[in-house]
């Protein structure tokens, strides 16, 4: 695998494009990500079904301390893990185009941790 944590610690608003070669490597991956993220930060993860994203944010929440089972928060849209600081999970995946994403509230859930 090929990534510089500085880039990703830093990348500030910039995308980020990662290739890992097995579930081991994304997690390995989310874990550096999240043993970094700091309060008020965000990801945001894009790609189709079966791509890793649920793999990478088990290593983000265990990165960032914490111990519970992460699991597609597809039907409930929303998960929260404590731990060194606190993992908003949401999963967008069911809401309609177009929808205005300001009208869920998420500059609140950033702002409460």
């Amino acid at each position: 695998m090929d990534f510089n944590t500085t880039e990703l610690a830093t990348g500030a608003g910039t995308p980020q494009s990662l290739l890992a070669n097995s579930p081991q490597e994304t997690s390995l991956v989310g874990h550096r990500i999240g043993a970094r993220l700091r309060p008020g930060d965000c990801l945001a993860l894009h790609g189709g079904l079966g791509a890793g994203k649920t793999t990478l944010a088990q290593g983000v929440v265990a990165g960032a301390g914490g111990g519970q089972d992460v699991r597609s928060p597809t039907f409930l849209l929303h998960a929260v893990h404590r731990g060194r600081i606190t993992v908003h999970h949401l999963d967008l995946y069911r809401l309609p185009p177009g929808v205005d994403l300001r009208t869920l509230g998420l500059d609140e859930l950033l702002e409460q941790d």
